[in-house]
């Protein structure tokens, strides 16, 4: 029997739970990373199959486990990306908060050239906001959400999340275009079509395609690209 890990999200702010099985009664070392982490970190260990708390703030993240069996080194695969949240948010804000570690995932990856992790905000809304570190993508809440048909007992519904991508020049400034247009491209691409890691209700997104360009976003003193995702989810009917 291989060695294996779940994770499992407590939901109630203090972490996940991280099982074991396979494994030898010897120490088993459970690490983590974060999209934003360039190193896998210690989670902590154990002595052989059974649970191990992991300590880790909302947000997302891939973990594994390093042990023995049959007397060798093992490792398991790595998990999922699986979600760690408080159990009081919406499903729009953890599809937010998916989409923004996605990003920052494919940005540390190198993926997107040129955008610090940190550089991708959420908002409420478009707005200017000088804490900005540019150039940025911003995640918005914009449009609205629809319905998409459903089952007997669930119902398919989209939803919405606006990516602007802004830089601190002009729009009559080309030097950026380049880099835009391939932040642009690549995050279009992770997205579309593809179910959103953590969040299981998600059963697909769509891009809706804004102006490539567009001087009134958020006014004539940036240069912003923007798009919509509109994730279709399958949901209990009812409360």
């Amino acid at each position: 029997m291989p060695l294996t890990l779940t994770v499992t999200d407590n939901a109630n702010n203090t972490g996940a739970l991280a099982s074991i099985a396979g494994a030898d009664a010897a120490t088993v070392t459970v690490y983590y990373m974060g999209p934003r982490h360039t190193a896998w970190q210690n989670g902590g260990s154990r002595s052989g199959n059974g649970t191990l708390t992991l300590s880790i703030v909302k947000g997302y993240y891939w973990a594994y486990a390093a042990g023995t069996v049959s007397g060798s080194p093992a490792v398991s695969l790595v998990s999922p990306m699986f979600p760690v949240t408080a159990g009081t948010e919406s499903l729009q804000e953890r599809i937010l908060d998916a989409v923004k570690s996605g990003i920052q995932a494919i940005a540390t990856a190198g993926s997107l050239p040129g955008l610090d992790p940190d550089s991708v905000y959420q908002r409420k809304f478009v707005t200017q906001d000088t804490a900005f570190i540019y150039p940025c993508v911003l995640l918005v809440n914009v449009g609205a959400e629809s319905y998409l048909g459903g089952t007997n007992i669930r119902d398919d519904l989209g939803h919405p999340v606006g990516v602007q991508i802004a830089t601190s020049r002009g729009i009559d400034d080309v030097a950026d275009m380049t880099g835009i247009l391939l932040w642009r491209e690549r995050i279009e691409r992770y997205f579309i079509t593809q179910l959103l890691a953590g969040v299981p209700e998600v059963i697909g997104c769509n891009v809706e395609f804004m102006p490539i360009f567009d001087p009134r976003l958020p006014d004539f003193s940036k240069t912003v690209s923007a798009f919509q995702l509109r994730f279709r989810t399958r949901e209990f009917r009812g409360v």
